[in-house]
Order: structure tokens, then sequence, then C-alpha cells
């Protein structure tokens, strides 16, 4: 929650949905520069899709005992 103000927290993947809401809320909010929504919102989906990626491969290779193997 501390970091969510912060400057830098346009990287951070789980600050990202808050910041962009507050620029929606507040017409007068600023990010640190012009590049950082574009930039944060390129972080939050990246690690999105690694985490989806993570998820779909280890769900194919079940590790179940006699499990069938493909």
């Amino acid at each position: 929650m501390v970091l969510m103000g912060a400057d830098f927290s346009w990287a951070l993947p789980t600050a990202w949905p808050y910041r962009f809401g507050l620029s929606v809320l507040d017409e007068g909010y600023a990010y640190p520069w012009d590049g950082a929504l574009a930039s944060g919102a390129a972080v939050h989906v990246a690690c999105t899709v690694l985490a989806l990626v993570i998820a779909t491969t280890s769900a194919r290779r079940p590790a179940v005992i006699n499990a069938p193997m493909r």
C-alpha cells in the first residue's frame, strides 16, 4: 500500500490498476513522465501473460503418481 503512491509505482504490476484509476477519476493527476501509463500497462500485461503461460504449462503436466503420459 505504501508503494502505490510512489513516483516509481508505474513499474509495479499490482499498483498499475490503482494508478490508472486515479488518472481516470482525477483529471489533474499526472504521472512522473509521459510514457509512464503505457509502460505500466506493458509491465502489467507482461506479468499477466507470463503467469498464464506458467499456469498453462504446469497444468498440462500433472504431478500425479501413475498419471498417463502423453
